[in-house]
């Protein structure tokens, strides 16, 4: 089911509001006027916030245009018909060998892939949770554990350090949860070292 842009920006504000420092967002979004949604955005990721969606499970291409992502077909996908500025970060899916899941989403306005199967727990019974709906709760953990682990880096320090250092694996970058650490760990450290680190951090 597609939600509407303006009930998904409301809610977007609302976290913005309660102080959230990671959003994922995994679901389908009506041909809608962009307007609202995009403001949202923008005001989640200019305080700092990590946004991470879902390629779409469509199987069409997402390109990039304008800033940054617009899809092609601007009536599929999570992103619908906005214009996702770059340091949102859109996650495909794939499967354990490596190549793109059949119906996720795909193309050069694809950041990063993740698993597209994940064995979770229902009832007491194991069961395979699959698509970009997987892969996108994956960055998005990765991204909260790199916030508590450093939390006086900022939103694109985060985003960059989950960018770039990828495995690359048939041609996709593919996250890479120990590369991302790392990354984040020396930052941390180096900042600590040159008496700031936690002190950037307000009372």
């Amino acid at each position: 089911e597609k939600k509407d842009g303006q009930l998904i920006a409301t809610a977007i504000n609302h976290a913005v509001n309660e102080g959230v420092q990671v959003i994922s967002i995994s679901l389908g979004i009506k041909d809608t006027e962009e307007g609202a949604l995009q403001q949202a955005i923008q005001l989640a990721l200019d305080n700092g916030i990590v946004l991470v969606f879902s390629a779409g499970n469509e199987g069409i291409p997402i390109r990039q245009g304008g800033q940054r992502y617009q899809l092609d077909d601007s009536t599929y996908s999570t992103v619908g018909n906005i214009t996702v500025d770059e340091r949102v970060i859109i996650v495909g899916a794939i499967q354990p060998e490596g190549t793109e899941w059949n119906y996720s989403s795909f193309g050069s306005g694809v950041d990063i892939w993740a698993s597209g199967a994940l064995r979770v727990m229902d009832e007491g019974n194991e069961v395979v949770f699959g698509g970009t709906s997987a892969a996108a709760p994956q960055i998005a953990s990765l991204a909260g554990l790199l916030r508590m682990l450093a939390p006086e880096l900022t939103g694109e320090q985060i985003v960059d350090a989950i960018q770039q250092n990828v495995s690359l694996f048939e041609g996709h970058p593919v996250v890479n949860f120990d590369g991302a650490i790392t990354k984040v760990l020396s930052l941390h450290e180096a900042d600590s070292g040159a008496g700031i680190g936690h002190s950037r951090r307000p009372p």
